[in-house]
């Protein structure tokens, strides 16, 4: 799991989908990864707020700009 987290870390930087720096890269991320793994947005910003203060408003934008990132390349199908 550390090594999916650090990937995504790498995708983000080469990317430059995170463009301001206020809050760290793995908090924006790890907020991201807890809103689609099922939490809510105010439990994730919940969560995330006992290391950096966070709104539910944000953890929703970072799991979009996170979406970004995961998006399968165009072309590759794997249900046909």
């Amino acid at each position: 799991m550390v090594r999916f987290i650090e990937e995504l870390i790498e995708r983000a930087k080469r990317s430059k989908v995170f463009r301001r720096n206020k809050k760290s890269l793995e908090v924006k991320i790890l907020a991201g990864l807890l809103y689609f793994f099922g939490l809510s947005l105010r439990k994730a910003s919940l969560f995330i707020s006992l290391f950096e203060e966070i709104s539910h408003e944000s953890v929703r934008k970072y799991y979009h700009k996170l979406r970004y990132i995961l998006k399968e390349p165009k072309g590759i199908n794997c249900c046909r």
